[in-house]
């Protein structure tokens, strides 16, 4: 593989501003199985994310808008219900509000907003919610769910979530200082809010009665520092103690019973802005402008607190912080400006590392039109087109080739902006890079693009196509625009899949060369066994959306995969012989939508229904390039048969790193995974935190790439399975091939338990002047194991001792052909006992930090494929400017 590593796409993550937790305190197991996290950014979009296990999979983007910003989050919980002999989930509904007067709350299935409500007053600062309980069911005491809001003009708002609807209920206070902002705002108890002012004063509420119960003020700021202190947040422990963070930079526990401050603790140099604590009220975390995150601990047999453990885990202000305990996990989840989630272990502070999540999004927003060397990328309301002009063989052909050509290679060719309201939430470009199709939430929109060779800026001509209502107007979730330029895919209201054709006309005009539709069809999914509990359940229809979608190489069949782990296929009616479409005739999709011009339609595949669920949720799928010469054959291939068949490859890889290959139109497992069990890959693979987010082919290799990772699978070969080195045999039990990822028994889950000496100190080598530096080539997976030293002496060398590739073999050649010429004697290092060329069944890198995507530049062939790996690393993104400490150095 060829790869084009390049920095030159922006793509700038929004800054995290809230951190939510569906269910905080689990009291079911139901409830355990299905929590979810909600991360707010500034930039609009609500990340879903699913914890279970440790995978943390993004599950689902809710798409933002032009000039919106997520400030605040909450979920309201519905009580267990009975269905039959089992329990199903309440309800989950999902509120935000963005420096706004209004509350919205979204419909989580869908992706779209549900409903909206505002009152008189002022803009929304803050937000805290209450939801009924098990326990508080148990005790005979009802709590009514609702939402409490404090706003920039000291006002205390109250909205009632009641009977599945929102509205403004009536404003329970109005702050008699003028210029109060409430800014934090806390549940003491169903009807006790606690609300952190702007004025130094921490204000307790009756919010059913609408009276100030009491007023505590900080004082002077004794660090020395101003005299205005802001409260920044407020928290309440289970036993009812109060928790507010201030501009002092300090920490403050105060009594819940009298109201007054009981410890007082400096422990930040700027101000501290965030506050969580432990479901048993033992730990509390605070987070601040210096970056620190600092954890606190409740002395035994007394009411003293002190600090245990502080670090700088981001790089900007820590500005939410959210507690995750389940089970045997407990971290805390912590966001900024930085825009990077990070998991910081709470029981087992000090004792284990943190662990960072992805910041970009886990759907890659980058296409590419490999026929005509152009990639495109979007976000918000933008699309970027771009081109690498020249070829990989072609910058190794020049002996002169340095840094600045291979930086010159790159070209922006055109900048869109999507008009509306709605962020982009999909797009997709033809192979040929002549049709570019845009998708929001509300619109779908289509350009037909005409160039010149070579491409330049000048001769980039792209124009408007006009679209039906029926297909411009609703908006969709995924577009895909088929191989061969023939069908366009789009997927709405999350788990309802459409075609509609694409024909090519001979119009005048450019906009009128083609024409999309004008009618689509919508194809039928397989019907699944769903259990009671799982309808009854409420996510609702969440579980089947659709997250995953590919074409086969010649465009003649689709799969989708959904989160509950379901794939569905359909093919072209007329691709199928006429035996197989006789078993295909009693499962037609519905017609009434169905362009009755239309060469094709689209049926489901018929032994589609085989496919097994996969083991866990999907994280990418994708068809190989092999396209059947008999597709007949496969269809009518008895399915207990194990002999190969010609037919499709479809590969399926789960956020537990499950990798499954599908013969798809025999309906069963390929070979090489009937073969190779999971517990068969190499153990990097396994022992990554990362999920897989996008797959290319390169003939029978398969790439699977993640945000930190690029790994390599020959499905050619077989794995090498462990063994035992006294009899020989395979140390491979049933047990072993299909258990699931699992973390160590003393990970709390966040990064995995600290090496001794971590916190010890490190020598540090420095370069002298006039000094040298010896590059030695060698493999990884001994570097990794073994050390550097081992690696080196492994390296490939010469009878005599000498490297190789001496300076004289490669003089008057270019830095990028050194580099292939090393890796080439790297592959050849790897020979069979019989002296030929074994190639590698599996291959790995970690070299690559913060990975946006991969996208081919050519066709995956046996002779090699060439890619562009964008890369987005942190430090390249622009952040605002931050507090600096004495000592300290800006980068």
């Amino acid at each position: 593989m060829d790869i084009h590593r390049c920095r030159f796409v922006p793509f700038p993550p929004g800054a995290i501003n809230s951190i939510a937790v569906s269910h905080p305190r689990p009291e079911s197991k139901a409830q355990v199985n299905n929590v979810r996290v909600a991360i707010g950014r500034d930039n609009g979009d609500i990340e879903l994310w699913n914890p279970r296990k440790g995978d943390w999979q993004q599950e689902k983007i809710i798409f933002g808008g032009k000039d919106r910003s997520v400030d605040s989050l909450a979920w309201i919980t519905g009580i267990d219900h009975k269905v039959g002999d089992a329990a199903a989930l309440g309800p989950m509904r999902l509120f935000s509000t963005g420096y706004t007067s209004t509350v919205t709350e979204w419909d989580i299935t869908e992706g779209k907003p549900r409903a909206h409500a505002s009152g008189p007053h002022g803009d929304i600062w803050c937000m805290a919610s209450v939801s009924p309980t098990l326990s508080s069911v148990n005790s005979g005491k009802p709590i009514t769910p609702r939402i409490v809001v404090g706003t920039v003009n000291g006002e205390l708002a109250l909205y009632s979530v009641a009977d599945d609807e929102l509205r403004f209920d009536r404003i329970v206070a109005r702050s008699t200082t003028k210029g109060t902002k409430m800014l934090s705002v806390a549940f003491q108890n169903p009807r006790t809010a606690v609300v952190g002012c702007s004025d130094g004063t921490i204000r307790v509420y009756d919010i059913v009665k609408g009276m100030l119960l009491r007023k505590m003020t900080l004082g002077a700021d004794a660090s020395g520092g101003t005299k205005e202190i802001i409260v920044w947040a407020v928290k309440c422990l289970p036993n009812g103690d109060i928790v507010s963070a201030d501009s002092s930079g300090q920490v403050c526990i105060w009594d819940g019973r009298t109201y007054t401050q009981a410890q007082r603790i400096q422990s930040h140099d700027q101000d501290v802005l965030s506050l969580t604590c432990s479901l048993d009220g033992n730990t509390i975390v605070s987070g601040g402008m210096d970056r620190r995150t600092i954890v606190y601990k409740k002395n035994s047999g007394s009411n003293r607190w002190s600090k245990i453990w502080g670090r700088r885990y981001h790089e900007h202000d820590v500005k939410t912080l959210a507690t995750f305990e389940v089970s045997d996990t407990s971290v805390v989840l912590a966001g900024g400006p930085d825009a990077t989630p990070v998991l910081i272990p709470l029981k087992e502070a000090g004792m284990e590392n943190h662990r960072r999540l992805p910041m970009l999004p886990h759907r890659t927003p980058l296409q590419s039109a490999p026929d005509s060397r152009i990639i495109v990328s979007w976000w918000g309301h933008q699309v970027n087109i771009w081109t690498l002009h020249k070829s990989f063989n072609e910058l190794l052909s020049e002996k002169a080739c340095d840094s600045k050509d291979v930086r010159e290679n790159w070209k922006l060719l055109k900048t869109v902006m999507i008009s509306g309201d709605n962020n982009i939430t999909s797009a997709s470009i033809s192979t040929d890079g002549s049709l570019l199709v845009v998708a929001t939430n509300s619109s779908i929109k289509a350009f037909r693009i005409a160039s010149s060779s070579p491409l330049k800026p000048s001769t980039f001509n792209l124009v408007s196509i006009p679209l039906t209502e029926n297909i411009a107007t609703l908006g969709a979730h995924t577009v895909q625009i088929s191989p061969n330029g023939k069908w366009l895919s789009i997927v709405r209201a999350c788990d309802n899949v459409y075609m509609a054709p694409i024909i090519e006309t001979k119009g005048n005009r450019l906009e009128e060369s083609v024409v999309i539709g004008p009618k689509v069809q919508r194809l039928k999914r397989f019907t699944r066994e769903l259990s009671n509990v799982a309808t009854a359940s409420g996510l609702g229809r969440y579980d089947r959306s659709i997250t995953q979608l590919a074409y086969s190489a010649d465009s003649n069949m689709l799969a989708t995969a959904d989160l509950a782990g379901y794939v569905d296929t359909w093919v072209i009616k007329d691709f199928l012989g006429a035996s197989a479409q006789s078993s295909a005739s009693g499962d037609e999709e519905d017609s009434d939508d169905e362009d009755e011009n239309a060469v094709s339609s689209w049926v489901k595949n018929p032994r589609g229904a085989l496919l097994p669920k996969l083991v866990g949720s999907p994280s990418a799928l994708s068809f190989s390039n092999y396209v059947p010469s008999s597709p007949e054959k496969a269809l009518l291939a008895p399915i207990e048969s194990k002999d190969d068949v010609d037919d499709y490859t479809l590969l399926a890889v789960t956020v537990n790193f499950n990798v499954t290959a599908f013969n798809t139109l025999k309906g069963t497992l390929t070979r090489w995974s009937r073969r190779n069990h999971r517990s068969a890959l190499p153990t990097q693979m396994l022992e990554t935190r990362d999920v897989v987010k996008g797959i290319l082919w390169e003939g029978s290799r398969v790439w699977m790439y993640g945000i930190s990772f690029v790994f390599m699978l020959d499905l050619n070969q077989d794995l090498e399975r462990p063994t035992n080195k006294t009899n020989g045999r395979t140390l491979l039990t049933a047990e072993d091939a299909t258990r699931k990822r699992k973390r160590s028994a003393n990970d709390s889950g966040a990064g995995g338990k600290m090496a001794r000496g971590t916190l010890g100190p490190v020598s540090i080598g420095k370069q002298t002047a006039g000094s040298t530096t010896v590059m030695e080539v060698f493999e990884y997976d001994t570097y990794r194991s073994h050390g550097a030293k081992a690696a080196a002496a492994e390296a490939p060398r010469s009878e005599d001792g000498e490297d190789e590739s001496s300076d004289d073999e490669m003089d008057g050649t270019s830095e990028l052909a050194k580099r292939r010429a090393q890796e080439m004697q790297l592959q050849q290092s790897a020979a069979a006992d019989d002296g030929t060329t074994k190639p590698k069944a599996y291959g790995f890198t970690f070299k690559y930090r913060h990975i946006l995507g991969m996208v081919p530049l050519s066709a995956g062939t046996n002779e090699g494929v060439e890619v562009a790996l964008i890369e987005r690393p942190l430090w390249e993104v622009d952040l605002p400017e931050r507090y600096a400490g004495a000592h300290e150095k800006v980068r």
